[in-house]
């Protein structure tokens, strides 16, 4: 595996060889936009605790409500245009569905 180009490897491990190449780097901030594609369920987990476990803050794009409601603590969602405090990941998620 160590002399696999980066071509050809799937968008799941193109994902964790991305998280791995971050965590190497101990960042204090991350920036994530929708990290949980590409990842199996036990991957999924794995970030999962990486985030909550790591000392770090993290700004997430994504629409894993679960994944959303376990890592996460606090929410923010635009309405109107005023950035407003939200209970869960349920209110933008039910919003983009249009429901």
């Amino acid at each position: 595996m160590q002399d696999t180009k980066t071509g050809a490897l799937s968008g799941g491990q193109i994902a964790r060889l991305a998280m791995l190449i971050l965590r190497l780097r101990n960042p204090n901030f991350y920036v994530l936009d929708e990290p949980t594609n590409h990842l199996d369920f036990d991957r999924q987990e794995a970030l999962e605790d990486e985030l909550i476990t790591h000392n770090a803050l993290w700004l997430l794009v994504g629409y894993d409500c679960c994944f959303l409601r376990n890592a996460g603590h606090r929410f923010w969602m635009i309405i109107g245009k005023r950035l407003e405090e939200v209970e869960g990941p349920e209110p933008f998620l039910a919003g983009e569905m249009g429901e």
